[in-house]
């Protein structure tokens, strides 16, 4: 924290102390570094509308375009999918009828493929609307993780993926979410 999130403040004055849970963070301050992303043929885009895009920013400013944009750069000529949606939840990625994973993933994928995904603002925006109590929005989270989960587990299959896949869940907001 201290190395790449000096001067935010003190974790006792509310700025939340990542460093209890020894994450991993990158050389370059960026995230943390869990896996060696290499090889990368295929580019997939899943989620909700912070991967989709919203206005009123251009589609030349959304994060997926500046990610597509730096894959490119790092690995060449990779194909790219999307299949994000606005509103989608963490059903949407398994679960008809959107089954995002499914839909941009129909057979067994040859390519070496990296998916980049948000998703789960929506399920938690739900819980509110719905204005469950502390247990029903723990079983609904809980329900959330578990889709959550087994489209990962599709994806890091390699009965699926032969030739290797990664996934990135992506969070772009700032690292304490505030």
């Amino acid at each position: 924290r201290g190395r790449c999130f000096g001067g935010l403040g003190d974790p006792s004055g509310g700025v939340p102390d990542y460093d209890q849970f020894g994450p991993t963070v990158g050389e370059h301050c960026k995230g943390t570094n869990q896996q060696d992303i290499t090889g990368v043929e295929k580019l997939v885009f899943l989620g909700d509308s912070v991967t989709e895009g919203t206005p009123p920013n251009l589609p030349s400013q959304y994060y997926r375009t500046l990610v597509e944009q730096a894959m490119r750069t790092r690995f060449g000529d990779i194909e790219v999918s999307e299949c994000a949606g606005w509103g989608a939840r963490t059903d949407d990625l398994m679960e008809p009828p959107h089954q995002q994973v499914l839909t941009c993933f129909p057979g067994v994928e040859d390519k070496r493929t990296l998916v980049v995904m948000t998703v789960g603002g929506n399920d938690m925006a739900a819980y509110a609307k719905d204005r469950l109590n502390p247990e029903e929005a723990v079983a609904s989270a809980t329900g959330a993780v578990d889709l959550l989960e087994a489209g990962i587990r599709h994806i890091k299959d390699p009965v699926n993926f032969p030739n290797g896949s990664f996934v990135v869940f992506a969070n772009v907001y700032e690292y304490t979410d505030g």
